[in-house]
C-alpha cells in the first residue's frame, strides 16, 4: 500500500511537470509568431520558475523515497563475532532483495550500551533517513529506559533482534517488536543434552562449568534450573565473566582446569553460552593436552551454531561435541518480513520466537 502511494505521488508530480513544460512550449510556439522576444521578462520568469519548482518537487519526492528505503542495523560487537557477522550478512542480503538499503552501525566499543545510545541519539536527529531499524542491544537491563525514549521519538518501526531488552512483551514500546530465540529455550536444550550425555555415561554427580556473559543471562539461568531437575546430583559452577570473548573463555577454562587438577575433581562438562567462548574452551583444553594433561572425557557444548563451530564439531578430534543452533539466516529473514509489514502500516506481532535445536541432532 505504501509503495503504491509513493508511485502515485511520483506519477502525479511527473505529469504536472510535463504539463507545465508542454504549456510553456505551446506558448513559446505561439509567441514566436508574435515576436515573443518582445514579451515582458516576468512572464517567462514565471513559466521557468514553475517548471523548476515542479522538477525540484519531483526530486525531493524521489529523494525521500530513497531515504525511506534505508534500514538502520545496529549490533553490540564486531571483533571475532561470527554469529553477528553472519546475521548482518543475511540481513543485508534479505533487505536488498526487498528493495531496502542497510546502514550498519558498528559499535564504538564492544558490548557498550552507552556507545549504542550515542549512535541512536544521532539517528533521532535524522529520523527521516530511515524507514525502520534492527537493533541488537548490548546491555538490555541498563538501556531499557533509553530504548523506550528512542522508540517514542522516531516514527519508524523498530525490531529488536536476538536480545529482548524488556521483561515482558507488553513492555515493548509502540511500533516495536522482538524477533529471535527464547533464551530460556536455549538453556533448556543445552541442559537436556548434558543430562542425557551424563546419564548415558553413568555420571550421576558430574562437575559442570558454565561460562557466560552478563548479557543473555536467561541462558545460564534456564540451564541451571533444568539441570537441577534432570540431574540433581550435578554440581554446577557459573562464571559470568566470559563476555562472549574467545580469549577470556580460554583464560577462565585454563585456570579452572588447573584448580580442578589440584583438587582432584575433574570437570565433566563445559557449557558456554556462545560458540566463541566454546572455541576458547577448546583452545584451553588443547593447550592442557600439549602439556601432557588429558581431558579426553570432558565435553564442551556452545550456543549459536556458527559455521566455524559446526565445522569443528563435524571434523571431530576435539572436546567440542555440540552447539545449540540459532539460525542467523532464518532470523534475518523473519526480522525483515516483520519489518516490511510494519513499514506498510501493519501492527507487528510483539514476539516472533524462533525454535532452537542442538547440533548434531541425535536420534533417541
Amino acid at each position: 500500500m505504501g509503495h503504491s502511494r509513493r508511485l502515485i505521488s511520483e506519477l502525479a508530480v511527473s505529469l504536472a511537470s510535463g504539463a507545465i513544460l508542454a504549456i510553456a512550449a505551446k506558448i513559446s510556439g505561439v509567441t514566436t509568431k508574435a515576436r515573443w522576444l518582445m514579451l515582458p521578462t516576468p512572464f517567462w520568469s514565471l513559466v521557468l520558475a514553475s517548471a523548476t519548482a515542479v522538477t525540484l518537487a519531483l526530486f525531493l519526492v524521489r529523494s525521500r523515497v530513497v531515504r525511506q528505503k534505508r534500514v538502520l542495523v545496529m549490533i553490540p560487537a564486531f571483533a571475532q563475532k561470527h554469529w553477528l557477522a553472519a546475521f548482518v550478512q543475511h540481513a543485508v542480503q534479505t533487505l536488498e532483495t526487498q528493495g531496502f538499503e542497510a546502514t550498519l552501525k558498528l559499535p564504538l566499543h564492544d558490548f557498550s550500551g552507552q556507545g549504542q545510545m550515542l549512535q541512536l541519539a544521532e539517528a533521532t536527529r535524522r529520523p527521516r533517513d530511515y524507514s525502520g531499524a534492527f537493533l541488537i542491544v548490548a546491555e538490555p537491563e541498563a538501556m531499557t529506559a533509553d530504548l523506550r525514549r528512542f522508540c517514542s521519538s522516531v516514527e519508524f518501526p523498530v525490531v529488536f533482534v536476538d536480545v529482548m531488552p524488556f521483561a515482558q512483551p507488553d513492555d515493548l514500546p509502540a511500533r516495536s517488536c522482538y524477533v529471535g530465540s527464547s533464551q530460556a529455550d536455549i538453556g533448556v536444550e543445552a541442559a537436556r543434552w548434558v543430562a542425557d550425555r551424563m546419564i548415558k555415561a553413568h555420571k550421576n554427580s558430574p562437575h559442570i562449568l558454565v561460562i557466560a556473559g552478563t548479557g543473555q543471562a536467561g541462558r545460564q539461568k534456564a540451564f541451571v534450573e533444568t539441570l537441577a531437575d534432570k540431574l540433581p546430583g550435578a554440581s554446577v559452577e557459573v562464571n559470568p565473566h566470559g563476555a562472549f570473548v574467545r580469549g577470556k573463555a580460554e583464560e577462565i577454562v585454563s585456570r579452572h582446569l588447573r584448580r580442578s587438577r589440584r583438587h582432584g575433581r575433574p570437570v565433566d562438562v563445559i557449557f558456554c553460552t556462545s560458540d566463541e567462548m566454546a572455541l576458547g574452551a577448546v583452545d584451553a583444553i588443547e593447550e592442557e593436552k600439549a602439556l601432557g594433561h588429558s581431558n579426553s572425557e570432558l565435553l564442551v557444548i556452545g550456543v549459536d551454531g556458527t559455521d566455524e563451530a559446526m565445522s569443528v564439531i563435524r571434523a571431530g578430534g576435539t572436546n567440542f561435541q555440540g552447539t545449540v543452533v540459532q539460525d542467523s539466516r532464518r532470523m534475518a529473514e523473519a526480522a525483515t518480513s516483520v519489518l516490511i509489514r510494519a513499514v506498510e502500516g501493519n501492527k507487528p506481532r510483539a514476539m516472533t520466537v524462533l525454535p532452537v535445536n542442538v547440533y548434531p541432532h541425535e536420534s533417541p
